[in-house]
């Protein structure tokens, strides 16, 4: 099929390091791989992609060539992903009227896990409704899009947990995940390439999504203050001792002023 553009120049963009101009085939295949994934892992499975022959390559003097060596975290195969899903996630869940404060996919996990917090007000937001059906209503809206199944595992917090602090998470993961109830499995397509899986769910291309509910019990209901200056003492005593560490703070900036 002549789409009048074998004649033509090509236009590349002013600004391009590097330019490699060729034909991609839609008849020819050659055998890919193996190849280092985002994982860390290196699949030994090959499979047979289009073949793309290069005609030129131009490029600016002393060009910058940017690229991913993928493996294990973290490197750019991580970060880039972690943004741009982490911020659909969170499009998806509140245009579906879940409150939702923010989503994150922690590289040290290399993208496999989702985390996802929720406001400390949510009950009041969502009236009648506990932490099995929110989390549940979660998984739902999640697993009818693509970008929810793109992490075998999903957890979802309150929002006192910074979910891009490494030793936030996981302490929050380590103390509010039950070792075995309080999560929903979601069976649908996965990506071909996470080796958590079984070799017949890759193959198949189908297999669960984890949702965990780690949200804290309502204030009242059982919930455990945390063992911080805030969470421990009485506002009467927070009060003195801060008023005295601002009285001596004075003292020692007038002191070191005089």
């Amino acid at each position: 099929m002549d789409l009048g553009l074998k004649d033509r120049d090509l236009e590349v963009p002013a600004s391009a390091e590097v330019v490699i101009e060729g034909h991609l085939s839609a008849t020819r295949d050659a055998v890919e791989g193996p190849f280092a994934e985002f994982h860390g892992w290196a699949l030994p499975e090959t499979s047979p992609q289009p073949l793309f022959s290069i005609e030129a390559i131009t490029y600016r003097d002393d060009p910058i060539w940017p690229l991913a060596a993928a493996g294990r975290p973290v490197d750019d195969s991580h970060v880039a992903p972690a943004a741009g899903i982490s911020a659909e996630v969170v499009a998806v869940l509140q245009e579906a009227g879940l409150p939702i404060t923010t989503a994150w996919l922690p590289l040290g996990a290399a993208c496999f896990w989702t985390v996802i917090t929720v406001p400390q007000n949510w009950r009041d937001l969502l009236p009648g409704m506990d932490t099995a059906r929110f989390v549940h209503r979660i998984g739902e809206v999640l697993n009818g899009t693509r970008v929810g199944r793109l992490s075998p595992v999903v957890y979802v917090l309150d929002d006192d947990v910074d979910p891009s602090n490494d030793s936030d998470l996981l302490w929050a993961l380590a103390t509010r995940v039950h070792p075995s109830l309080r999560q929903e499995l979601w069976h649908g397509p996965i990506m071909p390439w996470y080796p958590c899986f079984l070799e017949e769910e890759l193959h198949n291309g189908w297999g669960a999504v984890v949702v965990h509910d780690a949200l804290l019990p309502a204030v009242g209901s059982g919930r455990v203050p945390p063992a911080t200056f805030d969470g421990v003492f009485p506002a009467d005593v927070r009060a003195k001792v801060l008023a005295a560490e601002s009285e001596w703070a004075g003292d020692t900036g007038s002191a070191a002023s005089s």
